[in-house]
């Protein structure tokens, strides 16, 4: 992907493998702007942010698994002390 060549919200979302609603969402909250707004005030976006995507799933994937290990150790707590097993730790 050319990082100089600007892309439609559409486009982009193809190239990132993300959907359009994820990059207006992201827009809307400050995440990831468009490098671009034309004047029909639609989104263009660079090559180059393809990398912030990737960035923003990485921690999103990292904060999702640490939050699904959380609940596992809080069940396995709560499973060990009632069950008499000794203490967690």
């Amino acid at each position: 992907m050319p990082e100089n060549r600007l892309f439609t919200v559409n486009e982009f979302a193809d190239y990132s493998r993300t959907t359009k609603d994820t990059l207006i969402h992201y827009d809307k909250i400050g995440l990831l702007t468009p490098a671009l707004r034309g004047e029909n005030n639609y989104r263009y976006y660079s090559g180059g942010q393809l990398a912030v995507v990737n960035v923003i799933r990485i921690f999103a994937r990292t904060r999702i698994v640490a939050q699904r290990d959380k609940r596992q150790k809080r069940y396995y707590d709560t499973l060990v002390c009632k069950r008499g097993f000794g203490t967690a730790k």
